[in-house]
Formats: structure tokens, sequence, C-alpha cells
């Protein structure tokens, strides 16, 4: 499983295929209704972020997609004591989206999720 961190984690080929399927969705949106069906996203912003976190849910509901999220350290094992790797690590989901520049810069938590 890849593991997008940022925008230069893509080829120029990948780039120009992620392109291709955004304009075909655009298009053609009744086609992705149920693409991620079955699937878990976890959303783990532990900054704020309105308009990250509400694009990822958005996207995920609109492809069919279910989410499970947490938005404040305060709600979490973090706030007493737990690393993120750990918090990361406990909650299933196929993949994640998160605020965290821990985790973001140093792919500490990338982890393939099945």
């Amino acid at each position: 499983m890849k593991h997008l961190i940022g925008i230069n984690d893509f080829t120029i080929e990948e780039l120009a295929e992620l392109i291709k399927v955004g304009q075909d969705i655009s298009l053609h949106p009744q086609n992705y209704l149920d693409k991620m069906r079955g699937k878990v996203m976890a959303t783990l912003f532990f900054e704020p972020s309105t308009r990250t976190k509400f694009s990822f849910e958005t996207a995920m509901l609109r492809l069919g997609g279910q989410i499970i999220g947490l938005s404040e350290v305060k709600n979490s094992s973090v706030a007493k004591g737990e690393s993120l790797k750990d918090t990361v690590q406990t909650v299933y989901q196929n993949f994640y989206a998160n605020s965290h520049q821990a985790l973001s810069k140093t792919h500490s938590s990338a982890q393939p999720f099945k």
C-alpha cells in the first residue's frame, strides 16, 4: 500500500491519472457513488483544520464510505501519554487523514491497513 503524505509522493504519471479520474468524477459522479462502500476512513485532526476535515469527510461520504473521527487531543489517549503512533495503529480503518505535523512529516504512523 502506498502512503500519501504530500504531493511529492506522486510520480508525474500518477498525477496525470489522478487528474484524469478527477475529471471523470466531475463529469459522471453517478459512476462513483459506491466506490468506497465498505471502506472506513479515520480522521485524526489534532490541530484546527475545518476545511481540510470537511473536504475529506464530504468526499468519503459522496463515494459511499464511512467515517470515524477524532477532533480533539483531550478526547484521545494521547492526552494521557499514549504516543500518536500507538493511537493511529489502534484505530481500525482502511486509511486515515490527519492534521498533525509530526505524523505527516515522519511517516511514523504509516502502516498498511487491511
